[in-house]
């Protein structure tokens, strides 16, 4: 057939045959063929400015592209048959394009603009159904007149209720899509906002409870000066050491609820923080001149500031009784330890190197470490040499 058209002068006829040996090819997958016969019959298309057979050449040359991978050579081509194609007001050439362009596009990773692509071809076609649905019913109302004119037409008219019922449930189905979006979008701003008022709530929470904590620290900072006023109008030295111990006994609280107010924490202590500080308030009340030692080895623990102030309160009767009672003019030593023994079980331990004792005295002092000991579900323990206490706290603790 093509050596017959190269001898015929009807260019379009050899347009026409060239395409369709291109076709031929691709359908065999041999592609770099069909490209050529293709290529030859868009170029003689463009010679004699034939649109509509470029427009088509090139919708032939886009799909051939993209098989090979050469996206923007075929979307370059489907762009040029898509703008001939509305030139020849053609929306089946349209249609075609733009189904290419989609395709290209997605391949591209341009997923937007394939988007746009598909929107617009599937309005050609749906234009193309309306426009082929239209011009069916005209012309068989135009051709038939009798009986079964009326059947045809009542079977086309179904037909059309059928589409156009299908495209009534796709709108429902979106309309149902859009409100299921729209409740998501309720249900999130609700759950955002339950969310925020939380915070706001703990917030507030965290800034009464350091309120409290502040208040509290202030309070116990004022009796603890009364205490040293009442100390320094006293001469009587009994009244003066039962004020000096009081006094410490309130500081070790406080001490508490000052690191509550500093680290704006809600009811925690670091243990290891907090025992140094206290030891070394007891250090500076009791004398540093003394030639007593003191040292503390902590492990870190973190406790509620109730089970703080318990253990807070039984170093502070501790230490100060071997700061009283236990050395003489040479000094010595006092150790403070707290370690975790076993599981769920720590172990807190004073000791000093002094001239010892019974370590079960009656005074108000070991009875307090007494309850405390209670208190803290803790087992009291007193050895020698010197005088050891061992409180084993076997409270599980975090």
């Amino acid at each position: 057939c093509l050596a017959l058209r190269k001898t015929e002068k009807d260019s379009g006829l050899l347009v026409l045959t060239l395409q369709n040996l291109g076709s031929a090819w691709k359908q065999k997958n041999q592609q770099e063929k069909a490209l050529g016969y293709i290529l030859r019959a868009t170029r003689i298309a463009e010679k004699y400015r034939m649109k509509d057979e470029i427009a088509r050449g090139n919708l032939d040359l886009a799909e051939l592209y993209g098989a090979e991978g050469k996206y923007d050579m075929a979307l370059s081509c489907a762009n040029i048959s898509g703008r001939l194609a509305t030139q020849l007001r053609s929306p089946e050439l349209r249609q075609q394009a733009e189904q290419a362009k989609s395709l290209i596009l997605e391949r591209k990773g341009r997923f937007a603009g394939a988007l746009e692509a598909e929107r617009q071809s599937n309005s050609l076609k749906d234009s193309l159904f309306n426009l082929a649905m239209i011009r069916t019913v005209s012309e068989t109302e135009a051709k038939y007149e009798t009986r079964q004119k009326d059947r045809d037409i009542a079977s086309l008219r179904v037909q059309r209720s059928l589409a156009e019922s299908a495209v009534t449930q796709q709108k429902h189905f979106n309309l149902a899509l859009l409100a299921a979006i729209l409740l998501l979008l309720l249900l999130l701003v609700i759950a955002y906002r339950s969310y925020r008022r939380k915070i706001k709530d703990h917030l507030r929470i965290r800034y009464l409870m350091k309120d409290i904590h502040h208040r509290v620290k202030n309070n116990l900072q004022m009796l603890s000066g009364l205490f040293k006023l009442q100390l320094a109008d006293s001469h009587d030295e009994q009244v003066k050491k039962s004020i000096q111990e009081n006094e410490l006994r309130l500081n070790s609280m406080n001490l508490i609820h000052q690191q509550l107010y500093q680290e704006e924490r809600d009811t925690l202590i670091a243990m290891k923080e907090y025992l140094e500080q206290l030891i070394s308030h007891i250090q500076i009340s009791m004398g540093r001149n003394r030639n007593i030692g003191l040292t503390v080895m902590a492990e870190p623990l973190v406790l509620e500031a109730d089970k703080a102030v318990a253990i807070g309160l039984i170093v502070n009767e501790l230490v100060t009784n071997a700061y009283k009672y236990a050395f003489d003019s040479d000094g010595g030593e006092i150790y403070v330890g707290l370690r975790n023994k076993a599981e769920g079980i720590w172990l807190l331990t004073v000791r000093d190197n002094g001239k010892g004792g019974t370590g079960d005295g009656k005074g108000f002092g070991l009875e307090l470490v007494k309850i405390m000991a209670e208190q803290l579900n803790a087992v009291l323990k007193v050895s020698g040499p010197g005088l050891i206490y061992d409180v084993e706290l076997r409270t599980q603790f975090s």
